[in-house]
This record gives structure tokens, C-alpha cells and sequence, in this order.
């Protein structure tokens, strides 16, 4: 299998160099890295430059700041592999991360592979990320999928926990919607209520970066609370 790596960029210079180098280690290296600078101001452009110039994987594109749903709909626009990840510039990933999730789309190609991750603040593992999936390496369709998950325990829309077949993606158009803060609420649902086949393997591969001045710490919680109930009723 090969795979595209969306990863949006704005202003997180002190974490990109951790990001791309998680992914310049992987050791399954069949894959591009789709750097998407959303407007930067900081040294991330000269960061994530650095990397297209020493492999030829990590393709850099500079873009006017529209939000992280733009520079992911930017990212899905430049789609060429057969599945497709997305990782936040401020987060990164386990070395073999890819490796692992070859090895599982080998044995099944499913539309969305699930997969898991951790909490990671000031620098250390603070929790499991996926705590409530069930029926772990069952294929489902995708309505089923989510449809027990919200029965038995619960639902994470989080985008990042998931390898996506492309061609689902550009078949269904589904782009995230553009200026909400929680756009993954919205997506995903879409996504699975257009996937034939999901499963779930807990396997913490992705490591989610708590920041103070990231877009859920710095934004109010009232703000926070419109942008989902507008996720949730469309």
C-alpha cells in the first residue's frame, strides 16, 4: 500500500521538527508527507522547507490562512495514494505507525482502519485517547460501526486516529467544513455513513499534543459549545 500524510501547518515551530522527523523515521517508508503551511508567521516555513529539500516524500505547499478544515481540504486535493492520513503539525506519531497499519489493510483492505493513540502534555503520556471502541478487529460496515459504538460505549470523531481509503474521499467529495473548531464531528459521521467496510484495532500510534495556545485551549468554551452544536445540526 502507499499513503498520503496531510499535515497542516500554522504557527508551531516548536513541535514541527518533532512532527516531520516522526514521520522521516517511519519504518515503512512507502508514503508522501503533504506539508500544507496555512499562512505561517513563525519559522515553521523554514521547518517544514528544510525537510522537502533533504527528502523527496515531503512535498511543502504555502497557502493563504484559511483554517485547519481549508489546509485539510487543500491536503485531500493533492491526493494520489491509495489511503490517506491526516497528522497536525503539533502532534506526531509512533515510528512504526505506518508499518503497523500496512500490516493490518494487508490483511483487510477496509475503507477506514481505527486505530488508537495517546494524551501527551508537558512532554509525557497523560492518557489513552480511544477509550470506548468495541468489537476490536471485527469488520463492520460503517453504519453498524458507529451505530454500536454510540450504543455500547460511546463515539470519537477524532480524523486523526484513521487511515481512510482515498477513493472514498474524492468519490463522496467529503471536505471538512470551513470555520468550525470542531470539523471532525461533522466529518466523520460522513465518512462512515459512506464506508462499506471499518474496523478497529487498538494500537496507540498517534500522539495528540496538549498546547495552551492551541485552537481548543485558547478559544472560550462558549465558542467551543456554538461551533459543535453547529457541527451537530448542519
Amino acid at each position: 500500500m502507499n499513503y498520503d500524510l496531510i499535515i497542516p501547518i500554522y504557527n508551531v515551530e516548536n513541535e514541527l521538527e518533532r512532527c516531520l522527523h516522526s514521520i522521516l523515521c517511519q519504518t515503512y517508508g512507502n508514503f508522501r508527507a503533504v506539508m500544507v503551511d496555512d499562512g505561517s508567521e513563525d519559522r515553521s516555513s523554514v521547518i517544514a522547507r528544510s525537510y522537502a529539500a533533504r527528502d523527496s516524500r515531503f512535498e511543502y505547499y504555502r497557502k493563504e490562512n484559511g483554517g485547519l478544515s481549508d489546509a485539510r481540504n487543500f491536503g485531500i486535493s493533492k491526493i494520489s495514494s491509495e489511503y490517506v492520513l491526516f497528522i497536525d503539525g503539533d502532534d506526531f506519531i509512533e515510528a512504526d505507525a505506518l508499518e503497523i497499519i500496512d500490516r493490518e489493510l494487508c490483511k483487510a483492505a477496509v475503507d477506514v482502519l481505527e486505530f488508537n493513540g495517546w494524551f501527551v502534555e508537558n512532554g509525557k503520556k497523560t492518557g489513552y485517547i480511544n477509550t470506548c471502541y468495541v468489537d476490536e478487529g471485527m469488520i463492520k460496515s460503517g453504519k453498524n460501526y458507529i451505530l454500536d459504538n454510540i450504543k455500547k460505549r460511546g463515539f470519537l470523531a477524532a480524523v486523526f486516529l484513521k487511515a481512510v481509503r482515498s477513493s472514498l474521499i474524492l468519490r463522496h467529495r467529503l471536505y471538512f467544513a470551513k470555520g468550525l473548531l470542531h470539523e471532525d464531528e461533522l466529518w466523520t459521521p460522513k465518512l462512515y455513513f459512506r464506508a462499506e467496510t471499518v474496523k478497529y484495532v487498538d494500537r496507540r500510534l498517534y500522539h495528540y499534543v496538549q498546547r495552551e495556545n492551541s485552537i481548543t485551549h485558547r478559544r472560550r468554551k462558549d465558542e467551543n459549545a456554538r461551533h459543535i452544536k453547529k457541527s451537530c445540526t448542519g
